[in-house]
């Protein structure tokens, strides 16, 4: 399983689940199975209809979003507004990242909008032209269930979503068809976008740790292989009016690996009482984990397969009382192996 020195920088917040190939120098490039989502790539405005209840009249909505690759290649990053008229009191902005998960062969998408959650799919290509997922949440206290089926063409695609709400029957939610357009589109800056709901108190502590950091520690790869230096510049920063903390990392490069970049973006989960994150990385890395606070440290555990045998790790924070960064460590469990710290960094936060 390939696994990049730097990566343990986004540990500021929750551990590594690590699925790549072998070693970062040998790595091939993007998987071919990424070519399946080439069509999506480009600038598209959307038409189409909403129904938030059983009965319900159809509200209208239109969007413009953009699709470009990104993370070396290994990610296709969409960004989507959606503006639902007067119905909602400010548009919709969605970040998303789609890839393929090497180790399990899948296809997988993972974002965060200004509804104030982050979220990692499966998704499921049924045919050479149609993408099926499927998502669980707690919304109003209820269980909602939502089917997503979409169907992508060379310059247009359309999409139906269902959902069923408690015990209820499925209904159609959503519906819409994108039109590939030549009209430029200028991405939001997520951190002035507003979120649909203040942010919580959970949110308000989280938030605390934003800023610019300098990074500097060490990182073992194994059990048995020796440590070495890292460096790099991570940067938090809340988003969708602070219901959401983003983090961008840039590693500094290192011989014979280059440079390294990620993204993670974590949010509070009401409905597992924690907060839950979400990641993708240069090196094809993608994952979605939990993380709580204990004292002034913020603790992760995660589990994930590497080489297809199972691991599990845990990430600690440590904050200071004003909630500034300021150290991190993380351990982790493969196989039948003892436990070992794969890395260990300090963090200084940076004047603007």
């Amino acid at each position: 399983m390939r696994k990049s020195s730097i990566f343990l920088l986004a540990l500021c917040l929750f551990g590594p689940d690590l699925r790549g190939q072998e070693e970062p120098a040998a790595a091939p490039g993007p998987p071919a199975e990424l070519e399946k989502f080439d069509r999506m790539l480009g600038t598209w405005a959307g038409t189409g209809t909403a129904v938030m209840a059983p009965g319900e009249e159809p509200g209208t909505w239109t969007s413009r979003s953009q699709v470009r690759k990104a993370m070396g290649g290994y990610f296709l990053e969409e960004v989507t507004v959606i503006d639902a008229g007067p119905a909602m009191p400010a548009p919709l902005v969605f970040l998303s990242y789609y890839g393929y998960d090497t180790q399990r062969g899948r296809y997988l998408s993972v974002g965060a909008g200004n509804m104030g959650l982050v979220s990692a799919t499966e998704i499921h290509w049924v045919d050479e032209n149609t993408m099926v997922s499927a998502q669980t949440s707690i919304e109003n206290g209820s269980f909602v269930v939502d089917r997503w089926v979409t169907t992508i063409e060379k310059d247009r695609s359309s999409f139906v979503g269902q959902r069923a709400v408690g015990g209820g029957a499925f209904f159609e939610h959503l519906r819409g068809e994108m039109q590939r357009t030549d009209e430029p589109f200028v991405a939001p800056d997520l951190e002035a976008v507003p979120g649909m709901a203040p942010a919580g108190p959970e949110m308000e502590r989280l938030n605390r740790m934003a800023g610019r950091y300098r990074l500097s520690g060490s990182f073992q790869m194994a059990p048995d292989a020796p440590p070495m230096d890292v460096t790099g510049d991570e940067i938090m920063a809340p988003l969708f009016g602070g219901c959401v903390l983003g983090a961008t990392v840039k590693g500094d490069p290192i011989p014979g690996m280059g440079g390294y970049e990620a993204w993670a973006a974590f949010a509070w989960n009401p409905a597992k009482d924690c907060y839950t994150s979400v990641y993708v990385n240069s090196m094809g890395e993608i994952s979605d984990s939990e993380a709580r606070w204990v004292g002034n440290s913020l603790v992760n555990t995660h589990r994930a397969p590497r080489l297809g045998v199972p691991s599990v790790g845990r990430g600690i924070v440590f904050t200071d009382e004003s909630g500034v960064v300021t150290k991190v460590l993380s351990h982790a469990i493969v196989g039948d192996q003892p436990p070992y710290q794969e890395f260990e960094g300090t963090y200084t936060l940076q004047a603007d």
